[in-house]
């Protein structure tokens, strides 16, 4: 099961944090001339509504999950194209506390990023790579992504001008690891030990990593982790970390007011993820 090369939708992370202050705000129901295969839709001159990035448009004549991207004047521009040529009704749905643009922006320019440190997962589906690899003295050699996909070609490089090729069939790749592990011995590297030869960046590995789909339990975490970032905006804005009436005052502590159902968030994400970080192989 995967949730898709892109990973999961605002509503995914707005199912989590449901009964949390991110009300709906339903704009207005108005009626808008669709041309099946476009992507452009002209707002009517009578239209009385205020229109942000990333609102939820909603329609017969729309695939779910549209939403606007660009705004010029009266004219928006859809993520999706009409799939229904004619004039149909249409619901523009924003939020009050946090929106859409505000979530996506945080899930791929910040968690991700992390989640792609700490791992060494790729988001960005599978993607072709070369790098230059520190030999380790033992069969096995770690690669800085994963999973592995497929390993194209590795050389190890013996002086400037000379490398020694070896078939990508010596090697058994621990593709989701990240990790080469030589099958026999490479007489051509070793006479009796089957190793790659210990040595600063000195073999150099081509191959293929990523997710054509991203599992499901990645994308439940990294939707986990920025609920958690959301709660803690929705906090600030709701009075930060205390709150104090005549005759009573409580503090909520360094992360605010969502304290409890943050710490609980994050550990969960963390357990999920705890099992795709980076192994750690000794020379």
């Amino acid at each position: 099961m995967s949730c898709g090369a892109m990973g999961s939708s605002p509503a995914d992370i707005r199912s989590i944090l449901e009964g949390y202050c991110l009300d709906k705000e339903f704009i207005q129901t108005i009626n808008l001339e669709f041309i099946e295969g476009e992507s452009t839709i002209t707002l009517p001159d009578t239209a009385d509504i205020t229109v942000m990035a990333m609102s939820l448009i909603e329609s017969e004549a729309l695939p779910a999950d549209t939403r606007i991207i660009d705004i010029e004047q009266n004219i928006i521009t859809l993520n999706n194209m009409a799939t229904l040529t004619g004039e149909y009704p249409a619901t523009i749905v924003q939020y009050k506390m946090i929106s859409d643009r505000w979530l996506i922006t945080t899930r791929d320019y910040q968690i991700k990023p992390v989640v792609s440190r700490m791992t060494g997962l790729s988001f960005e589906g599978e993607t072709r790579h070369t790098e230059y690899v520190s030999g380790t003295g033992s069969s096995i050699l770690i690669l800085s992504r994963k999973p592995i996909v497929e390993v194209h070609s590795i050389n190890l490089i013996t002086n400037p001008s000379n490398w020694v090729f070896v078939s990508p069939s010596s090697v058994e790749p621990i593709k989701e690891e990240g990790l080469l592990k030589l099958k026999a011995v490479l007489e051509a590297w070793q006479s009796y030990v089957p190793a790659f030869p210990r040595g600063t960046r000195n073999i150099k590995v081509d191959y293929t990593f990523g997710f054509a789909d991203v599992p499901n339990e990645i994308c439940h975490a990294i939707n986990m982790l920025t609920a958690s970032q959301a709660l803690a905006q929705i906090g600030t804005r709701g009075g930060g970390g205390s709150l104090s009436v005549q005759g009573y005052s409580k503090g909520y502590g360094e992360r605010g007011k969502y304290t409890d159902i943050r710490n609980e968030l994050e550990t969960w994400s963390n357990a999920i993820l705890k099992r795709y970080v980076m192994s750690m192989v000794g020379s």
